[in-house]
Formats: C-alpha cells, structure tokens, sequence
C-alpha cells in the first residue's frame, strides 16, 4: 500500500492477461490497439478484471522497432510502456 497508485497497483511484482487487438500499419508506423481480460492480478480493486492499451510503433527496419503503449484500466491511463519491438 505504501506505492498505491490506484487501478494499476498489483500487491505481486507481476501479472498476467490475454488480450486480442488490431494492428494498422501506414508506411512506417503501426498503430496498436488491444482489450484483455487478466488471469492472475493480486489487486486492491476487486471490479478491475479488464484492461485495454494503444499505442505506435516505429519500424525502424522490416524487423526492429521502436513502441509505445498506453495501459488503460476503465479510462485512467496508469502506465506507458516504451520499449523495442524484434519480429521474428
């Protein structure tokens, strides 16, 4: 409780979910957006069961990008992930 930052708060260092999206590509650019439903997330809020998140990615090459996501539970953005993308 000492680092409770509401909806997005996970008492565990992990959790997992499924989720389903769709993928828009233009030129460089894709655009992600996905709904998913957790499977194990030891929460404070009992009604947080779904989350969704969006973002772009940036192709770099065919096989290596460069993201960033939003995660959404309800409508309060609770954390952006950034990161590198490598397609198998």
């Amino acid at each position: 409780t000492q680092t409770f930052q509401y909806y997005a708060t996970s008492i565990d260092k992990w959790r997992i979910g499924v989720s389903a999206g769709v993928d828009a590509n233009i030129w460089k650019l894709t655009f992600t957006t996905q709904v998913g439903k957790y499977i194990h997330y030891n929460r404070l809020h009992e009604e947080v069961n779904w989350y969704w998140l969006f973002g772009p990615t940036y192709n770099i090459t065919p096989r290596f990008g460069v993201q960033a996501k939003t995660y959404m539970h309800f409508f309060q953005a609770d954390y952006i992930n950034y990161g590198f993308v490598w397609r198998l």
